[in-house]
């Protein structure tokens, strides 16, 4: 029998404890590595490459030392570095949030944003699922859909979090599918993006 959403949160809520033993099971098989606290977890290294992958970085075509603006975050967002979010829109040379970066960045102002970007996004991890208990490819994966969205666009009803507080995983990893829209319609590189993560949350790849 295939269970829906509001099912599987009516039988968390009503059965007994053997019985919500049984729904998480049916999420608990298909996932690699060991159970942790998220507050003793950090970014792997694995991660931190894989988001320079990711991310793009935009150099002057006359000084490969300097990131210059560039409309590439998978929504046609002005952004600077590896993927940060300058103004919400295109950018246009206008806006006030541009004007720190019109002459660019230094690859190593970008490398210190990035690593900034890094522990904002952990610190989102932890707010959206503190106490809960994750593997280290599922905490990488929180921490590259943070990275991407940001905690203000992000909302802790979002079942893709509220699944793993559940420990229902399987359904949690699911669940990152359904985050690849900007304006409301579909992005093919938030949709690849997602289906990245998803193979970091379950099987360990990067």
């Amino acid at each position: 029998m295939k269970l829906g959403m509001n099912n599987i949160q009516s039988l968390l809520a009503k059965s007994s404890r053997n019985g919500q033993a049984a729904v998480r099971a049916l999420s608990q098989k298909r996932y690699k590595g060991k159970l942790q606290p998220t507050v003793f977890m950090t970014a792997s290294t694995a991660l931190i490459n894989f988001l320079r992958r990711k991310e793009d970085i935009e150099l002057d075509p006359n000084n490969p030392n300097i990131a210059i603006l560039y409309d590439s975050d998978g929504a046609n967002n002005c952004t600077i570095g590896y993927g940060a979010l300058v103004p919400s829109g295109p950018c246009n040379g206008k806006d006030i949030t541009e004007r720190p970066y019109l002459k660019g960045i230094t690859i190593e102002q970008a490398e210190q944003l990035f690593r900034k970007r890094i522990l904002v996004a952990e610190s989102d991890v932890q707010f959206f699922l503190k106490g809960t208990m994750l593997t280290q490819f599922m905490y990488d994966a929180y921490v590259s859909l943070l990275y991407n969205v940001g905690r203000t666009k992000a909302d802790p009803n979002w079942m893709v979090f509220k699944f793993a507080r559940n420990g229902l995983y399987t359904l949690a990893a699911n669940e990152f599918l359904n985050i690849n829209q900007s304006q409301g319609q579909v992005v093919t590189g938030l949709t690849n993006r997602r289906k990245a993560e998803v193979d970091i949350f379950l099987k360990g790849i990067y």
